[in-house]
């Protein structure tokens, strides 16, 4: 490939050519360019060093093998010459002479001219080596040796460490082995006889007995399931034990009088209970009546009378520590194990070594060692290490943080801290979106795209030119087309010019005036989709039976309530007229009528005496003190109203404009809001003085300076009977 200028530095993807000056790994035989090398080695040490990391040492490109030094000089294949001549030899790169490197596998050199890769099995004849089990040699060439061994497939016939038995495994490596042969094996008693592995018996025991007149003997290995009960020499009582190994002679009965000699409990002898010794072994053996106070396993003795046959288990109570040590616990002695602890319900709080997780454990052991590990540390303030930490509280847990790539998850065991880089690898290029910029694998995992310097090639989906800006990934939006266009508002009512192109709502400015779910009113919410009316919160403006209007939320198209008493505010006065007051109406379905008559005071009666008088004496009735109280008590128009109009010529004009204008606009049948110019403050009021007077509603829009109100249409509008 070299010598045809096909083979490609993995480097920098350039072919090698014969004329190339080359560096080849001695460990993959992969062949770089010698400048490559040499800039890959110098980055990476200069890499290094900028990381506060002083090693000075690079790894091959192909296969990854730490090096120390950095190739400077231009050899052949095999090194023995110096910037080699190209025409020396018809393989590029080489000196034309023999390898001569030696082989790894053996001391023998390679014979074959200078060459690039892996040198050649040696062809030289090796030595003679014989099989595993020596009962064969054979002769093969070097490189075909196998040095580990080999077998010649017979059987291995050596003997094995029972000494009865031979291998009869293929010639093979190493020792033999167990014994593998399986044998009969006898128990103690003969009852029973089992097939086990000629490595697995155990020492024998050798029984003889005698039947009739003929004598048994056999070597027992094996303890079976059987009691022995073979007869005492009494002929009476049978043995009780299990399988052990037998003798010629039967054994001597234990219940036989020489034996028994005293009672089961060892306090008194049986001649001194019975006064007499016993006749034979049937006969009974008595007891003493007294406590049996042989020691039990747990150190208490026995608490039952003189008895024959095992003591019973212990039953004294008895307060136990608990496992965890916080607590003691009454349990049965004889029910507890002898070494073990009996359990409390306290569950252990103490956080294991990751610092993430409880123990949570119920009488856990360690929560001592924890107590006091805690204590230490928060008094000598330190932290503890690893080998401090008690075994119960080592966390066992499987991390499973997702790491930073965001693709894998952690492996190790739960720890404290971040979690370790993920030791994944992409060997897959990562580009930009549209391709022209792109790192090459291998990269480490969680890599992010390359930064790209081009521009998007996107087209927006509204056909303006794009606005010019680097490549990006589609998770990230391009710029908003900045273009002006005209496009229709929500409400649907205008098309709006010079709007941005991106521009999805777009409002007019308008009032709604759609009418609204109760049928009553209108809605007076600004420009908005279809559909997204507000809900009515005006108020119901019905006329209750009292001629007041219902001032509750609309309720359409329900009735009004009349059971809730009318809160409109209304004038009243005493029954001679001169004392008036303004009171809640207070009409309810019930009462329709309230009574609201003041009563008439001493000032009242002062007043009907002078007029009295006066028409007696024929002079003037006496008028109130107020000359405009005959005014306001008829006039639907407010105080502030009639004080402001009364003020000048100006605010009289002022106020006739006002009132020209709401005439017209209350008699008009197509219109139905009308918006006054930007005004002052004290205008403004002026307006809805006026419209609360001819039954409007008004409603102030925009800031100021700009500021202005306008005027809405209800069912209650109407033009003042008085002016």
């Amino acid at each position: 490939d070299i010598a045809e200028s096909d083979y490609d530095c993995l480097i920098c993807y350039d072919s090698v050519t014969p004329r190339s000056k080359v560096w080849a790994c001695d460990v993959c035989s992969h062949v770089f360019h010698l400048s490559c090398v040499q800039k890959w080695a110098s980055k990476t040490i200069e890499n290094n060093s900028t990381a506060s990391n002083t090693s000075s040492k690079w790894r091959c490109p192909g296969c990854q093998t730490v090096r120390e030094s950095v190739p400077k000089l231009y050899k052949c294949w095999c090194g023995k010459v110096t910037s080699p001549h190209a025409k020396s030899s018809a393989i590029p790169h080489s000196c034309g002479k023999p390898c001569g490197v030696k082989h790894t596998e053996c001391n023998h050199e390679c014979h074959i001219l200078c060459h690039p890769g892996p040198h050649p099995p040696c062809q030289e004849t090796g030595i003679t080596t014989r099989c595993f089990c020596g009962k064969r040699a054979k002769q093969d060439r070097c490189a075909d040796i196998d040095y580990s061994g080999w077998s010649c497939g017979e059987i291995c016939n050596e003997t094995m460490p029972c000494g009865m038995h031979v291998c009869q495994r293929a010639c093979h490596s190493g020792l033999c082995g167990p014994c593998q042969s399986i044998i009969d094996v006898f128990c103690y008693c003969g009852k029973e006889v089992y097939q086990r592995k000629c490595s697995e018996r155990v020492e024998s025991k050798r029984s003889v007995v005698q039947l009739g007149a003929e004598v048994r003997v056999w070597d027992g290995a094996a303890q079976c399931h059987h009691i022995c009960n073979r007869p005492y020499d009494c002929g009476v009582h049978l043995c009780p034990k299990p399988c052990h190994p037998q003798t010629m002679r039967a054994s001597h009965c234990p219940y036989s009088p020489d034996v028994a000699t005293t009672c089961p409990c060892k306090k008194r002898k049986v001649s001194e209970i019975l006064g007499r010794e016993r006749e034979s072994c049937s006969e009974p053996v008595p007891t003493c009546g007294q406590q049996c106070d042989k020691p039990l396993p747990c150190g208490h003795t026995c608490e039952l009378s003189c008895h024959e046959g095992p003591c019973n288990p212990c039953e004294k109570s008895v307060w136990k520590e608990c496992v965890c040590g916080y607590s003691s616990v009454e349990v049965i002695c004889g029910q507890t194990p002898l070494g073990t602890k009996p359990t409390c319900q306290r569950v252990c709080q103490a956080l294991l070594n990751c610092h993430t997780h409880k123990c949570g454990k119920t009488c856990c052991s360690g929560e001592r060692h924890w107590a006091k590990r805690t204590a230490s540390r928060r008094r000598r303030d330190f932290n503890s290490d690893a080998a401090s930490i008690e075994p119960e509280h080592i966390c066992t847990r499987v991390c499973d943080k997702l790491l930073p790539c965001g693709s894998h998850r952690c492996t190790n065991i739960c720890h404290r801290g971040p979690c370790q880089p993920c030791l994944e690898a992409i060997f897959e290029e990562i580009e930009c979106n549209c391709g022209r910029t792109r790192l090459m694998p291998p990269q480490p995992c969680g890599t992010k795209h390359p930064h790209c310097k081009y521009n998007c090639q996107r087209r927006p989906p509204c056909g303006h030119p794009p606005v010019p800006h680097n490549c990006h990934l589609d998770d990230e939006q391009c710029p908003p087309c900045p273009h002006l266009v005209t496009k229709r508002c929500l409400c649907g009512k205008a098309m709006v010019k010079n709007q941005a192109c991106s521009k999805t709502r777009v409002f007019c400015g308008e009032v709604c005036g759609k009418p609204l779910p109760c049928g009553l009113h209108k809605c007076t919410a600004v420009c908005h989709e279809a559909g997204e009316c507000p809900p009515c919160t005006n108020a119901c403006g019905k006329l209750r039976p009292c001629g007041h209007k219902d001032m509750t939320r609309c309720h359409a198209p329900f009735e009004c309530n009349t059971r809730i008493p009318c809160r409109s505010q209304m004038k009243t006065s005493c029954e001679c007229g001169e004392k008036t007051a303004v009171v809640q109406c207070n009409s309810t379905k019930d009462d329709p009528y309230p009574n609201h008559t003041l009563k008439c005071d001493e000032e009242c009666l002062k007043l009907q005496r002078d007029r009295r008088l006066a028409q007696a004496l024929k002079v003037n009735s006496i008028q109130s003190n107020d000359p405009r109280s005959s005014i306001s008590m008829k006039s639907p128009f407010s105080e502030y109203l009639l004080d402001y109009y009364s003020a000048g010529k100006s605010e009289r004009d002022f106020c006739d404009g006002i009132e020209n204008i709401m005439t017209e606009f209350v008699s008009s049948s197509s219109t139905k809001h009308y918006s006054f110019p930007a005004m002052p403050q004290e205008g403004r009021r002026i307006v809805h003085e006026f419209a609360s007077a001819f039954g409007c509603d008004s409603i102030a829009h925009d800031p100021e300076p700009k500021r202005n109100v306008v005027v809405y249409k209800t069912m209650t509008t109407r033009t003042p009977p008085v002016k």
